[in-house]
């Protein structure tokens, strides 16, 4: 049955033709050996030959049944280890798809990201820019107003439409992967060195007008520091700052100072009699795509002020309370 299960039919036929010689060849060498005259044996004591027939069965069929069993495992272990081969392979293929699919997530994160803080960062230039355009052209006729309001408004829905867009994606307050972390590791890369005033002089002309339009005071001051930051990176972590603290201060003032630091380059600092947040409050709004209830923005201001902070390598420190108003110190 064994033989029967493990072997093919043209090796069974084999294997019954060996035993069957083997048999006979077996019984008359044992008949020789024993000087058996099996014509009488059979005659006389047919149990002794059935013994014999027997005897020398069990020595051929042993054998190769063994045989057939070292084969038929053989055979399983091949087919084993092939199965496991295939199978080695088709995890390694499904591993690289995997990870080719989470660096295009990944990429695509950080594209998206990218153009997140884009649009954030156009609103304010564009706003500035309407202030300062509707104070020269006051005194224009109606119809150079309305064309000049009209490409405004259009410039406002095409960042209105990024925005849209970023917020329907599935993953859009995802928060970074590892792959999209290491663009922002480490300092960015020392540059010319320059005066901090740069900065202040800069974020007093875009924001001047539109805290006076509010009813704010607005005051920008610097003492001559050297920092060797990037100018743009720099630029848009002040103007979030500004921006953020103009658009929540209903009523006082919102200054900006910079100057030397000790155990820094320099510091710059932002500050407003707005209403102020409690911690919890705080460390909420900073995630990506969080804003506060009351809030218009696209809750992306806070997040990008920590985002480029840690590629300038800038230390940021939160001073604030509910009723208290904001400070946020930047160190260089």
């Amino acid at each position: 049955a064994v033989l029967t299960r493990q072997l093919p039919t043209a090796g069974w036929l084999i294997v019954s033709g060996a035993v069957a010689a083997a048999v006979l060849a077996g019984g008359a060498m044992v008949a020789l050996v024993l000087e058996l005259d099996l014509p009488g044996v059979v005659a006389d004591q047919p149990q002794r030959l059935i013994f014999l027939i027997f005897a020398v069965t069990i020595m051929a069929v042993v054998p190769a049944g063994t045989l057939g069993l070292r084969r038929a495992h053989e055979a399983a272990l091949l087919r084993e280890i092939d199965a496991a081969r295939r199978e080695a392979e088709k995890n390694r293929q499904l591993f690289e798809m995997e990870t080719r699919y989470a660096r295009a997530r990944d990429l695509a994160a950080s594209r998206r990201r990218e153009l997140q803080h884009a649009s954030h960062d156009l609103k304010q230039p564009l706003a500035s820019l309407r202030l300062s355009l509707d104070a020269l052209l006051a005194d224009r006729d109606s119809s150079t107003r309305t064309r000049l309001a009209d490409a405004f408004d259009y410039l406002d829905g095409l960042v209105s439409g990024l925005s849209a867009r970023r917020d329907d994606a599935a993953d859009a307050t995802a928060p970074p992967s590892a792959a999209d972390a290491g663009d922002a590791a480490g300092p960015a890369e020392p540059t010319e060195p320059y005066s901090v005033t740069l900065i202040t002089g800069t974020i007093e002309q875009m924001f001047a007008e539109e805290a006076a339009a509010k009813g704010l005071a607005f005051t920008c001051t610097g003492a001559d520091a050297v920092i060797e930051r990037p100018v743009l990176p720099m630029l848009r972590l002040i103007a979030n700052l500004t921006s953020n603290a103009i658009k929540h201060t209903a009523a006082g003032e919102v200054r900006v100072a910079a100057g030397p630091a000790e155990g820094a380059a320099a510091f710059v600092e932002v500050a407003d009699t707005g209403p102020g947040l409690s911690a919890d409050d705080l460390a909420r709004l900073r995630q990506p795509g969080i804003k506060g209830e009351a809030s218009e923005g696209s809750g992306w201001g806070l997040a990008i002020v920590d985002d480029l902070a840690a590629k300038l390598g800038a230390q940021v420190e939160f001073h604030t309370a509910p009723g208290a108003g904001m400070r946020v110190r930047i160190l260089i």
